[in-house]
């Protein structure tokens, strides 16, 4: 085991306590989500210069997952997904995260993500304490 003494954190100022944080995988840039919706911001490292923002995810975004063919991913407290171009910013598939029978409407929420070794595959926890997994439809 090694040690190792880290530097001081680069601060980026914002005025939106961020929920969701992914980091791309072969990129060096990565996303943050707000608790207040519709503002993801992509940001290119290291010094953290803002690139721009993924408008149109209209809830409190709990997740955030990018794999290395830029497919971007944000879950919602509301159960939707949103799955985006990283490059562009651009939406292209919107779905709902449907309740297991027995939960409650309330219980739609989309917890935590990430994709899979492959990328071709994407993992949620939701909030009626199931484990999702999505594939690309062939």
């Amino acid at each position: 085991m090694t040690s190792a003494t880290l530097e001081s954190p680069t601060s980026l100022v914002s005025l939106q306590v961020k929920m969701g944080l992914a980091i791309h995988p072969t990129e060096y840039s990565f996303a943050s989500g707000p608790a207040g919706g519709n503002n993801i911001k992509k940001w290119k490292c290291p010094e953290g210069t803002f690139v721009f923002n993924f408008s149109g995810h209209n809830a409190i975004i709990n997740t955030l997952s990018v794999n290395a063919e830029g497919v971007f991913f944000s879950g919602g407290d509301n159960g939707t997904l949103t799955f985006w171009d990283y490059n562009t910013g651009t939406p292209f598939q919107n779905m709902d995260d449907v309740p297991q029978p027995g939960s409650l409407e309330a219980e739609a929420g989309v917890f935590c993500s990430t994709f899979d070794m492959t990328g071709t595959r994407l993992i949620t926890g939701g909030a009626d304490k199931t484990i999702e997994v999505y594939a690309e439809q062939s």
